[in-house]
C-alpha cells in the first residue's frame, strides 16, 4: 500500500505541475520525485509520511482545478476537494491547513481574474455569497 500511495504521489504531482506549467514540467517534476532517494524509500516502509504527502499534492489539484472553474463551480469539482482534504486530515492533522489554502487561493485568484473593485459590485457580492456558501459547505463535509 504504500507503494502504491508513492506512486500516487508522483502521479499527483506530475498532474498538478502539467496544469500550472505544462506537461513538460509534469514529466519532469514525477521524474525527480522519482528519483528523489529519499521519496522512494520512504515509499516502502514509512505508513503515515508518504500517504500523508500523496493525499496533500492531491488535494492541492484538486484546488487547482477548482480555481479554473470560477466563479461557476461545479458539483464534481467540490466533490473532489472535499475528499482529498478529507483524506488528507485522515491521515494527519496537518490535513487541516488545507481549508485555510482553499480559501485563500479561492480568494486570490478570484480577485486576480475579476479585479479588487468587481468583488464589492452587485454581480460580484453574489458571486462571492455563493462561492463562499460552497466552499463553507466544502470544508464541513
Amino acid at each position: 500500500m504504500n507503494a502504491i500511495t508513492g506512486w500516487g504521489g508522483v502521479l499527483f504531482t506530475g498532474l498538478l505541475a502539467a496544469l500550472l506549467i505544462g506537461w513538460k514540467f509534469g514529466i519532469l517534476a514525477m521524474l525527480l520525485l522519482f528519483i528523489n532517494p529519499r521519496f522512494l524509500g520512504d515509499s516502502f516502509s514509512n505508513c503515515k509520511d508518504i500517504p500523508f504527502a500523496m493525499t496533500y499534492i492531491m488535494a492541492l489539484l484538486a484546488i487547482a482545478i477548482l480555481v479554473n472553474y470560477l466563479p461557476k463551480i461545479n458539483k464534481k469539482t467540490l466533490l473532489f476537494v472535499a475528499v482529498s482534504i478529507a483524506a488528507a486530515i485522515s491521515v494527519r492533522v496537518g490535513g487541516l491547513i488545507l481549508i485555510a489554502e482553499l480559501f485563500m487561493f479561492v480568494a486570490v485568484f478570484y480577485i486576480v481574474k475579476n479585479g479588487f473593485k468587481s468583488v464589492f459590485s452587485q454581480k460580484g457580492f453574489k458571486d462571492v455569497y455563493q462561492i463562499g456558501f460552497k466552499l463553507i459547505l466544502t470544508s464541513i463535509i
